[in-house]
């Protein structure tokens, strides 16, 4: 098992009010052949009372090692975001993966995969005088391919560097998380 949490708030006073919140929480269990890592992050500011920035992801991904560098996974990746054009999106795809690069201190991952996504899209609709701000909720549906990589840096004992990016594409649209 293993595992990390971060708590982060920020309120600000003065000529204007603002606060922030932030939490992220992460969760790893390694077995012999099976690896399971799941995540949950929360954002969210306000600024005079008014809400700025909302987001939320919850992300779980299992792999079954092949070999010593080889592995099959598949993944779950549910994003909602206020202030995105998109209300929600889920992500489901399966693939296989390969450790580049696997020693003591660096560590370099790539994956491939297809899948579904399921998105609601939020649209501003033609309204009547009366009916300001009308929005819309559009449901797509899509087969989607996914390309990502990880890179793990043990800088020191106490320090890690880590960076992950992934792009999601399907017909309608192009997801870009790094």
């Amino acid at each position: 098992w293993s595992g990390s949490v971060a708590l982060g708030y920020l309120s600000v006073n003065g000529n204007t009010e603002s606060t922030s919140f932030t939490g992220k929480a992460e969760l790893g269990w390694d077995q012999q052949r099976w690896h399971h890592a799941l995540l949950v992050r929360a954002l969210g500011k306000s600024e005079d009372k008014n809400t700025t920035a909302e987001s939320y992801k919850a992300t779980y991904e299992g792999k079954f090692d092949l070999s010593a560098r080889s592995y099959l996974f598949g993944m779950v990746d549910y994003n909602k975001d206020r202030f995105s054009g998109y209300d929600q999106q889920i992500y489901e795809t399966a693939g296989i993966g390969r450790r580049f690069i696997n020693i003591d201190r660096h560590e370099l991952n790539g994956e491939l995969s297809a899948g579904a996504s399921q998105s609601v899209v939020i649209e501003a609709l033609p309204a009547p005088p009366a009916a300001v701000g009308t929005i819309g909720r559009n449901r797509v549906n899509e087969a989607v391919l996914r390309i990502a990589g990880n890179y793990k840096w043990v800088v020191s004992e106490n320090s890690t560097f880590t960076q992950k990016v992934s792009v999601s594409s399907g017909s309608n649209n192009t997801y870009t998380e790094s």
